[in-house]
This record gives C-alpha cells, sequence and structure tokens, in this order.
C-alpha cells in the first residue's frame, strides 16, 4: 500500500501539470525591471538595369551592404501602491548605442547623439485600471510632445497586448498582425505587416514557452510602384507567468524584396536578428527612491 501511495506522489505533477496560460502583461508595484535589447542586422541592395541612371550616391556602389548593430538597456522602476490604487513609475534609458559599416568596413559607432535615447528618463503614473500617463521627460533631446513614442517604450512588448485576457492551451496558437515600418537604403521608409502565429509549446516551471513564426507582407507601394515581398522568421518567446513579463524574446526574419523602377529593379534583401530579455527583483518600499 505505501507503494502504490509513493508512486502516485510521483505521478501527481505530470498528471497535474499545467497546461494552460492567461496573458497578463503588465509592470508590477514595488519592483525594479532590467531589460536589455539587441539587434543585429545585414542588408544588401543591388540592382538590375541601366546603371547610367542610378542616383549619384550610389553609382560605383551596387551592390551596397549595410551592416547594423544596436544595443540597448532600460532599467524601469514602480513605487509602492497608493490609496486611489496607482502607482508611480520610472523609466530610464541607461545605454544606446548604434554601430554600423558599409561595403565590408569595420563596424564603428555611430557618433550622432540625436539617434540614441542614452539618458531618457521618463516619469509616469500607473492607475488603478492599468492606463499609463507621464508626468515629466528629461535628458533627451526626444519632445515631450512625442507621447505616443514615449509611450510604446513604457508598454512592454505592446503589440502582446491584444493577448490581453486571452487563455491558450499547449497545442494552440495564437494569432497577432503587427504594422512595422522598414528603413530601405535609398527608396525611404516603408509600411508592412507582419502576420504572428505564437504557438505555445509548455508549461514548465511557471514558463510558458511560445513559438513564433512570422510572415511579412506588404501594407502600401511607393511612388504607385507594385513591389514584391517575401518575408518570414521565426523566434523563441518565453512568458513568465507569476511576474507577468517576456523574460525571453528572440527573432530571426528575413526578407527579400523588389522595387522596380523605370529604368530597372532594385533588390533588398535584409537578415535581422533581435534578442530582448527582461527581469524583475521585488524591492522593499523602503529602499525605493521614486518621487510619488
Amino acid at each position: 500500500m505505501k507503494r502504490i501511495f509513493l508512486l502516485a506522489a510521483l505521478w501527481a505533477p505530470a498528471v497535474f501539470a499545467q497546461e494552460s496560460v492567461t496573458f497578463s502583461l503588465s509592470y508590477q508595484p514595488s519592483s525594479v525591471y532590467q531589460i536589455s535589447h539587441e539587434i543585429d542586422a545585414d542588408n544588401v541592395l543591388s540592382f538590375a538595369g541601366d546603371h547610367s541612371q542610378l542616383p549619384e550616391k550610389l553609382k560605383g556602389r551596387i551592390p551596397l551592404s549595410f551592416k547594423m548593430r544596436k544595443y540597448k538597456n532600460t532599467e524601469i522602476v514602480t513605487g509602492g501602491v497608493s490609496e486611489n490604487g496607482g502607482y508611480p513609475i520610472k523609466l530610464s534609458v541607461t545605454s544606446d548605442t548604434t554601430y554600423a559599416g558599409i561595403n565590408g568596413s569595420p563596424l564603428k559607432q555611430v557618433s550622432d547623439s540625436s539617434k540614441s535615447a542614452r539618458g531618457l528618463t521618463v516619469d509616469g503614473v500607473i492607475s488603478s485600471d492599468g492606463q499609463f500617463d507621464i508626468t515629466a521627460v528629461s535628458g533627451s533631446k526626444v519632445k515631450k510632445s512625442d507621447e505616443q513614442l514615449i509611450k510604446s517604450i513604457f508598454e512592454q512588448l505592446s503589440a502582446l497586448k491584444a493577448f490581453e485576457g486571452k487563455t491558450v492551451s499547449v497545442g494552440e496558437v495564437l494569432s497577432l498582425e503587427t504594422p512595422i515600418k522598414i528603413q530601405v537604403p535609398t527608396i525611404g521608409i516603408m509600411d508592412y505587416q507582419i502576420d504572428i502565429d505564437y504557438k505555445l509549446e509548455s508549461i514548465e516551471q511557471g514558463m510558458a514557452s511560445f513559438r513564433p513564426d512570422y510572415k511579412l507582407k506588404i501594407a502600401s507601394n511607393i511612388k504607385g510602384q507594385s513591389i514584391a515581398v517575401d518575408g518570414k522568421g521565426q523566434g523563441i518567446l518565453t512568458y513568465d507567468i507569476e511576474n507577468q513579463l517576456t523574460s525571453e524574446n528572440s527573432s530571426t526574419i528575413e526578407l527579400q524584396m523588389d522595387i522596380p523602377t523605370h529604368f530597372g529593379v532594385f533588390n533588398f534583401s535584409s537578415v535581422a536578428k533581435s534578442t530582448s530579455s527582461t527581469s524583475r527583483e521585488r524591492i522593499p518600499l523602503s529602499t525605493l527612491h521614486i518621487q510619488e
């Protein structure tokens, strides 16, 4: 009989293993978050057609390869809950460095400080219903009028907010459509849409592991031209159930794009790798230094 009870105890964790998870992404009170983000992009622009009609800055430089590496670290500190149910939150970009290289040249740090958010500090309040309001912005060239940009920094994985409150079981898929903008050298900024299918593969030790599958399609043309796009990718997303955050989010997306002109066709190819991680530390109220 004792052996039967022992076997039952050993099997219990497997029998009652968690099989579903409900999304709830938020910054919790009385906490310090450390967020790191790294982007590694390799781009190539080539051309088939009449080279004599190329823009002067491209003549003799096609194919043009462009490599970019970006490293960014952000700290977010939240205070204790007030009587009205809200609590203060402070974001500080502690580092934001970009390196770039053209046509095989060694990567060099981009010296233009206007392209870096380092030193940006944003104070705000999270209300009892989870809404975020900015109260102060300092230490950066970002204008306070750019509130939507600043809010997007605060809203952790804002695209995933579409899943807020949704429950998914192991083996099921959550689908999401996300608009993005891509800077194509000499062409301009192009609007696209990424369709992402997040498949929940497992839930172990309080971590839900998703396997995102990316498909990219064009959302607008440039100068009325019909542009052929082939974009796809895969990634890994780990959701920390207790801390309500994505502890890991990585992706590799490959893109091929043909852009016709009256004198030939440009081809733009890109491989972009993105990795971000988030950690949370609960802090006693007595040690928090954040204005209410």
